[in-house]
């Protein structure tokens, strides 16, 4: 998930992760300032967030339309998670079906199909945290910049 306010952004570990794994092309400044200064990813630390503030990594950042957007989600009730997770769902359905009926050499042709159907299911997985977290089996705390230190949990 990423919180974009007041010329900050911030970024939770595990999503940082999941760029890496997407083989985006990553700023170096992004890479000087996680890899090289080891923020590592465990399972304890995930979904800890960590702040840019430099104006191109945060454009970099808030463009990735699969990364979760906090003030997107944070009045959402469990019931209208579950209805938007079905409908990015349905977008990756149609997509394995795309897949699916082409040749080998179709697929080779469009290795961005394979990535976007990745993308999906990272974006689907963010989701998941925030209705576990709104349903109390995850925690997660807010960078102390944002005015509310938790997403408000509705049950």
């Amino acid at each position: 998930m990423k919180i974009n306010q007041n010329n900050r952004l911030y970024i939770q570990r595990i999503d940082l992760l999941y760029i890496y794994e997407s083989f985006s092309v990553i700023p170096a400044s992004i890479y000087e300032r996680t890899i090289k200064k080891k923020h590592f990813i465990t399972d304890k630390n995930k979904y800890e967030f960590i702040e840019f503030t430099n104006p191109d990594e945060i454009s970099y950042l808030d463009s990735i339309d699969w990364i979760i957007d906090y003030n997107e989600v944070k009045e959402l009730k469990p019931e209208e998670i579950l209805q938007l997770d079905k409908e990015i769902a349905s977008q990756e359905i149609e997509l394995i079906a795309k897949i699916r009926n082409m040749n080998n050499e179709d697929i080779s042709n469009n290795l961005n199909m394979i990535s976007k159907h990745h993308q999906i299911q990272l974006k689907r997985q963010s989701l998941r945290d925030v209705l576990w977290y709104k349903l109390g089996y995850i925690n997660m705390t807010l960078p102390k910049e944002v005015p509310t230190k938790k997403l408000e949990k509705k049950k």
